[in-house]
């Protein structure tokens, strides 16, 4: 599962990379490239009341199920200059329902950011919520909203709340 996971999270980063535009709207996170659909809030980390967006194409935004485990990932810019971020959400059961943060049952939340001057942050979770509130079949969508505290290496803690996405579900095969 986790190489599913970095898998997953390197095709989603480097399309995210991709999509943005030499033009001044990577300044701006309400930019016609991002919705608030797959959306949060972070503060810690060097962000305050900073709303990350995912960018506003189905490709970006995906829910799939690797095994029993479900998850969810999203792309976008975190509304500083030149920077942009993937989002990671698993869970152990693919239904709704509410799961908390704990990687050792098999929910988990991460968050890499990438900025082109300098490499990558990765923060993980370490508490929070994950609630699903629909997983419909594959072609359909996946709806839900998250909270949670994210740390990274070395002393960096971020704290996100008013999360939420709803993505199309697709196959992994």
């Amino acid at each position: 599962m986790k190489n599913v996971l970095v898998t997953l999270g390197l095709v989603v980063a480097l399309f995210a990379t991709a999509c943005k535009s030499d033009s001044s709207d990577n300044n701006n996170p309400t930019s016609p490239q991002t919705s608030a659909t797959n959306s949060f809030t972070a503060n810690g980390g060097g962000y305050s009341n900073t709303v990350f967006k995912g960018f506003n194409v189905d490709s970006a935004g995906i829910a799939t199920v690797e095994g029993s485990d479900g998850l969810v990932v999203f792309s976008g810019l975190t509304g500083k200059n030149n920077e942009s971020f993937v989002l990671t959400l698993m869970v152990k059961d693919v239904k709704p329902g509410s799961y908390t943060v704990n990687a050792t049952e098999g929910n988990a939340m991460s968050l890499t950011i990438a900025n082109s001057g300098s490499s990558a942050v990765s923060y993980f979770g370490v508490s929070g919520t994950i609630t699903i509130t629909e997983w419909g079949a594959i072609g359909s969508n996946c709806k839900g909203t998250f909270t949670g505290q994210l740390t990274a290496p070395p002393s960096l803690t971020m704290n996100i709340t008013d999360g939420k996405f709803n993505v199309k579900h697709i196959a992994t095969n």
